[in-house]
């Protein structure tokens, strides 16, 4: 396949019951939820990918894609505990700063 896999680790108490939204090159592909793997097929190129679940969500990474690959991402919650309401308020701040994003 030519595209990205993304998974969402399964241990973080945050978020545990919602899903993130994927977005590639500005338009939503998908949805992840939490212990899920996803697949998205793209062609080959540079593209853009973020994460976003309410006004916030994850930086954005960008790479480029060449044919016959995958290039594989993890994504969680950066605060995966009680900390959360600390997060929450830091999120009205640093809107990108809520989930971690990174390639594997």
């Amino acid at each position: 396949m030519t595209g990205i896999r993304i998974q969402r680790e399964a241990n973080a108490y945050a978020d545990r019951r919602r899903k993130y939204r994927i977005l590639v090159d500005g338009e939503e592909l998908g949805a992840i939820g939490r212990g899920d793997t996803i697949d998205i097929p793209l062609d080959p190129g540079r593209h853009s990918v973020w994460m976003r679940i309410d006004w916030t969500g994850s930086e954005m990474a960008t790479f480029v894609l060449e044919a016959d690959e995958t290039i594989e991402f993890v994504c969680r919650p950066r605060y995966p505990t009680a900390a959360v309401v600390v997060a929450l308020l830091r999120s009205i701040k640093d809107r990108d700063d809520w989930i971690v994003l990174e390639r594997m």
